[in-house]
């Protein structure tokens, strides 16, 4: 008997807990039938539960008569012992593109003797997308370049010229070495090593709606590599500089001096990729030559494009498929010298892109509203 009674009291103590908040409210409200509150228009009506203007109040064990008062006064609705009230809307904080100095910049004052091999922390951007395959083995055959925390800009291309089982499931950043972790570069009487390498999951490939994958034409050829969660910025990990400034993206680069980098990465080409990050100095090439030398192979080029290529032809030279091509400077934006991403690897030769038969990229300016529009 005195189990029964005790159960029975445990059952009370339950039900009086929850319906403690419910009449706490009616109780402030009881006078109100349907409510009487007209939200303004940075409010909505939704259920005490959800709005957290209320819930503070109604958690604590007694409410002060303006407590009382101020629960009245933003009762908007009262549908079946159900009570609603204005509450301010919830806006999502919009994801702002990374500044100078923050992206773009590289502070080192170490010089490597190879003029293709980077010191360490140089390109900090560096993306491997990597591809999850039928068998579950993991399989790196295209870059991308970090913008922001959560987003690495590639190219369309490195989601369709892959078997099609194939899944690209994750990217690395901080790399330098892809044999080691971490890695270390010895220099004069120094050994400089990095953080170890980080792995993201793709959450989703967000890929040009005007890309056409089986065109021969590679108009478009973009995409945005949305992360499961954000990446905390280091040395070795930093975002490149996106041409938000209207000046920057009118600029003409035809001549400049730009670079590319990454592991020599292609979707068709594995035995000749890099071990280690690679940096080759390119030149822009002047657009109608450019557009004449593709269109002998019926291949349009449009000012969408930027083509580039080195002086003197080497063994192999291409960057990684979707990596970055930068330009270094002291851009309008900006008093800080720092790296613009002006272009992404789109398609060209297949060993080395030369001044004469250059590389062709997809310019990152023309898409700079598609690209803000879907990082947020």
């Amino acid at each position: 008997m005195i189990k029964i009674i005790i159960y029975c009291l445990l059952v009370y103590a339950l039900l009086l807990t929850v319906n403690l908040v419910e009449s706490r409210i009616e109780t402030s409200s009881r006078s109100i039938d349907t409510g009487v509150a007209t939200c303004s228009a940075d409010e909505e009506c939704i259920l005490h539960n959800k709005c957290d203007e209320v819930n503070k109040i109604t958690r604590k064990r007694f409410l002060s008569i303006d407590e009382r008062k101020y629960l009245r006064s933003r009762l908007c609705r009262y549908i079946n012992r159900e009570h609603h009230f204005c509450c301010k809307k919830k806006i999502e904080k919009k994801r702002v593109l990374p500044e100078v100095p923050v992206c773009g910049l590289v502070f080192s004052d170490r010089i490597f003797s190879s003029s293709e091999d980077p010191y360490i922390d140089k390109y900090p951007w560096t993306a491997i997308s990597m591809y999850t395959t039928p068998e579950n083995k993991i399989e790196s055959h295209c870059g991308g370049s970090l913008i922001t925390e959560r987003h690495v800009l590639t190219a369309a291309h490195c989601n369709f010229r892959v078997p099609k089982t194939w899944k690209i499931s994750k990217v690395r950043l901080g790399e330098w070495d892809r044999r080691t972790n971490p890695d270390c570069m010895e220099f004069v009487n120094e050994q400089v090593c990095n953080d170890p390498f980080v792995d993201v999951q793709v959450m989703k490939v967000i890929t040009h709606p005007n890309y056409k994958k089986e065109s021969v034409n590679q108009f478009n050829d973009i995409a945005i590599l949305e992360l499961e969660r954000d990446v905390k910025f280091t040395e070795w990990i930093k975002p490149i500089c996106l041409p938000v400034d209207l000046n920057i993206r009118n600029m003409n680069f035809t001549s400049h001096s730009v670079e590319v980098s990454g592991f020599k990465l292609t979707e068709k080409d594995v035995e000749s990729s890099s071990p280690t990050k690679k940096v080759f100095y390119l030149y822009v090439v002047e657009q109608e030559k450019c557009k004449a030398n593709y269109a002998s192979m019926k291949v349009d080029v449009t000012n969408a494009h930027i083509c580039a290529g080195i002086e003197e032809k080497k063994e192999f030279c291409n960057p990684d498929s979707g990596g970055s091509l930068v330009k270094e400077g002291t851009f309008p934006s900006s008093k800080f010298a720092h790296y613009q991403l002006i272009g992404i690897q789109s398609f060209g030769p297949e060993h080395c892109a030369t001044t004469e038969n250059p590389g062709v990229y997809t310019l990152v300016s023309p898409h700079m509203d598609w690209i803000i529009k879907n990082i947020n």
